[in-house]
């Protein structure tokens, strides 16, 4: 994230953007809008072609790591690591290495993802079922792919947490909250239904 301070149009509504107090985040504000807080994180692409997530800390991990070793590095830099389901992804030799690292890392330190491309019709996958028995939070999101119209599914599928919020602090107001246990992580929004998916599919390998 770019925490320049700046203003920007986008349609009819005039938002600025300026850093947090913390020098962390993004905040941006329109006329008769709620402020919108934004932290940096980024996806990191390992050497087994699974997805892991770093939340809240932008840093730079490269590509094509194991992926228990980049679980390790967003450790150790505090920020949130979650693995995060995508399509088939999860199965056969990759599906052996999400569970270890389920076993590896606890639900103290690991999150796991649900994504919006999860069709309506598509059961819950069985490693986040056993996950969830075991105490990792799920933390929902819509998981726009890199195409053209894609930016207008954003935060239609997202996690909605009731916990404290410091302005002044929002980084650490949300590391907080994603990492106690009694903050209840609850799924707000709907993921896409199986005509959707097979469009926004065809429209990413087209």
């Amino acid at each position: 994230i770019d925490v320049s301070e700046s203003t920007r149009t986008t349609g009819a509504r005039v938002y600025q953007s300026t850093p947090t107090d913390d020098g962390h985040c993004l905040v941006l504000r329109g006329f008769n809008t709620p402020p919108l807080y934004l932290c940096p994180g980024r996806q990191i692409v390992t050497a087994e072609r699974l997805e892991v997530l770093c939340l809240t800390i932008h840093v730079e991990i490269e590509d094509g790591l194991p992926a228990e070793t980049v679980v390790q590095r967003i450790c150790e830099v505090g920020g949130i690591p979650v693995l995060p389901w995508a399509v088939g992804k999860w199965l056969f030799r990759r599906g052996a290495v999400v569970r270890a690292l389920l076993d590896r890392f606890g639900p103290e330190t690991l999150l796991v993802g649900d994504s919006a491309m999860r069709p309506t019709l598509w059961p819950t996958p069985l490693p986040m079922r056993t996950a969830q028995r075991r105490g990792y939070r799920v933390l929902a999101g819509t998981d726009p792919l890199a195409v053209a119209g894609e930016e207008g599914v954003m935060g239609t599928y997202a996690s909605l947490l009731d916990a404290e919020f410091d302005p002044k602090h929002a980084r650490a107001s949300l590391r907080s909250a994603l990492r106690q246990p009694e903050v209840e992580l609850r799924s707000v929004g709907a993921r896409c239904g199986m005509v959707e998916f097979i469009q926004r599919m065809a429209n990413a390998r087209a």
